[in-house]
C-alpha cells in the first residue's frame, strides 16, 4: 500500500510591503502605491492586488517581469495568490513605461478577457484592470468590465476580431 502525502498550501510574505494610510479609502491607496512602484519600472510588469468581500486590501503580488513592450504571464499566476489568500476580488495592474497616456493593445484586451473568464469561473471578480502610464493611467470602468464578460460568457468562444472591433475603443 502507497501512502499518499497531504499537502500544506499557505501563502509566505516576502518581498518589500507597500505603505498605506488605513485611515484613508484603502483600495485608492493601493493602487495608488502599486502606480508609483510600476511608474518607476523601465520595462513592464504585470502585479495583482488581492482582496477581501469588503473590497479591502489583502496583499499585493508581483505576478511577472517583462521588457519594455511587453509582459507575458500565465492565468494560474494571477490568480493563484487569491485563491491562497481566498480573495473575492482582484485588480490587476501592468505599466506601459514608453507611453505617456496608455491605452489598451489588442493583447491587452484579450489577457483582460481571460482574466475575466478565468475569474467568473473561480468565483473571484475582476474589479479593474489598469495600465500605468508617464502622465496618466487607463481604467476600464466597472460597466465595461461587466459588458466584456457578458459577451465572453454568452458567446463561450475564443475572442475574435468582431469582438476587438467591438471592445477597442473602450
Amino acid at each position: 500500500m502507497k501512502e499518499l502525502p497531504e499537502a500544506k498550501i499557505y501563502v509566505k510574505e516576502e518581498g518589500k510591503p507597500l505603505i498605506i494610510n488605513k485611515e484613508t479609502d484603502e483600495v485608492n491607496e493601493a493602487i495608488d502605491a502599486i502606480g508609483e512602484y510600476l511608474f518607476k519600472l523601465d520595462r513592464e510588469a504585470k502585479v495583482i492586488l488581492s482582496l477581501d468581500k469588503q473590497i479591502k486590501p489583502i496583499n499585493y503580488n508581483i505576478v511577472s517581469f517583462g521588457d519594455e513592450d511587453s509582459v507575458a504571464f500565465s492565468l494560474k499566476n494571477i490568480f493563484k495568490p487569491a485563491i491562497l489568500n481566498n480573495a473575492a476580488y482582484i485588480i490587476t495592474f501592468h505599466n506601459h513605461p514608453s507611453e505617456d497616456k496608455p491605452k489598451p493593445s489588442n493583447n491587452d484586451i484579450i489577457n483582460t478577457c481571460h482574466i475575466l473568464a478565468e475569474g467568473y469561473m473561480l468565483g473571484i471578480g475582476l474589479l479593474d484592470d489598469i495600465i500605468i502610464g508617464k502622465k496618466g493611467n487607463y481604467q476600464y470602468t466597472s460597466k465595461k468590465l461587466r459588458e466584456m464578460e457578458k459577451y465572453i460568457i454568452k458567446k463561450r468562444e475564443f475572442i475574435d476580431n468582431d469582438f476587438l472591433k467591438k471592445f477597442k475603443d473602450i
